[in-house]
């Protein structure tokens, strides 16, 4: 009798967690719902309101507008008070892109409810649109999803932080004609065209103050030369200059 019983309860674990079970992907499938609330951004940065773009009940994507530097380990604060909840929610960002003029997208993983999870399940439910399987949001998103699976470590990294396009020449001696063609700059990485010589680093000043340290991290298949900014934090630590970057970024933003 123990036997049969055992045998009844291995074939019902087995049938719902086997890999290629259509049942159990769907039932831990979450559904992403469209939501236009307005709430306060917290990071150690400073503070800035924020509108969401999709919710769910792990995670929430908000747009800023500016391309704001967040550490990628750095849990940041997003407070609802515009709503019959008052809700705050600690988070991680796991990607940003932008999505326009000034808009930038921060997708985040909600690690903490701080004792507000059912507040949030209920609100979510009340006020957002299901992004419908097959729509061209949810196949943008799950693409998305599937292409992080498949990179370098140090390029997944790189989707946590808002990338901005410059194609700027910047003044170095090390290079070829006295000058250093930036392509695109993260606050970690930056990327160079591929035809220029392999310098192991480099420095640039991308506003008077902020000279960034730049070591060579790989060659991509985009073409372009992969460079990592070592001294990230300490130029951002002083929020004159961190003021006087984002200024310059926002600007460059807005040519897309």
């Amino acid at each position: 009798m123990e036997t049969e019983t055992l045998n009844k309860e291995k074939t019902f674990f087995f049938s719902r967690f086997k890999p290629g079970n259509k049942g159990n992907r769907h039932r831990r499938t979450e559904d992403r719902k469209k939501a236009n609330l307005r709430a306060v951004f917290t990071s150690k940065k400073g503070r800035f309101y924020c509108q969401t773009v999709d919710v769910s009940e792990s995670g929430l994507s908000v747009s800023l507008d500016s391309p704001y530097y967040v550490k990628d380990d750095e849990e940041v604060l997003v407070h609802f008070r515009e709503t019959e909840f008052d809700i705050t929610l600690s988070a991680r960002i796991c990607n940003v892109a932008q999505l326009g003029d000034s808009v930038w997208n921060y997708s985040m993983k909600i690690t903490d409810f701080h004792g507000g999870r059912k507040d949030w399940i209920e609100l979510m439910n009340s006020i957002a649109t299901v992004i419908e399987e097959g729509s061209e949001e949810y196949a943008g998103d799950k693409f998305r999803k599937i292409k992080v699976k498949y990179v370098l470590p140090s390029i997944k990294r790189r989707r946590c932080y808002p990338r901005v396009i410059l194609d700027e020449k910047f003044e170095n001696s090390s290079f070829p004609g006295g000058y250093v063609t930036i392509h695109d700059f993260n606050y970690i990485y930056v990327t160079i065209p591929g035809d220029t010589p392999e310098i192991e680093s480099f420095r640039f000043n991308m506003v008077p103050e902020a000279m960034f340290v730049c070591r060579f991290e790989c060659d991509l298949d985009s073409g372009y030369k992969l460079y990592r900014i070592l001294n990230v934090d300490e130029v951002m630590g002083d929020l004159i200059t961190y003021g006087e970057v984002l200024t310059y970024l926002r600007e460059k933003g807005k040519n897309i």
